[in-house]
């Protein structure tokens, strides 16, 4: 079960933004949904992992990334639109 997990966290190191259910683990991963359940939960406990409200399954450092992401100013936006609409065609 160690082996799986590690292969587990390799792929959640190297796709920072992967939040995956159950269900999809065990098929990205090709493990059937009680063993998958059993890596994810064990990652967890670990505190490798956060189980959110919805079922998903995410790194514990992308979470915090994520909600600091979430609070970035939408003024930027607004400017970007301005400079690319003042573009001549």
């Amino acid at each position: 079960m160690k082996n799986v997990a590690d292969r587990v966290m390799a792929d959640y190191r190297e796709m920072p933004g992967l939040c995956v259910t159950v269900a999809q683990g065990a098929r990205l991963w090709g493990l059937s949904f009680i063993e998958c359940e059993q890596v994810l939960a064990m990652l967890v406990a670990d505190g490798h992992l956060y189980h959110d409200d919805n079922g998903l399954y995410v790194r514990r450092g992308a979470l915090a990334r994520r909600r600091r992401t979430a609070k970035a100013p939408l003024a930027r936006a607004a400017d970007w639109s301005t400079r690319v609409s003042k573009t001549p065609r």
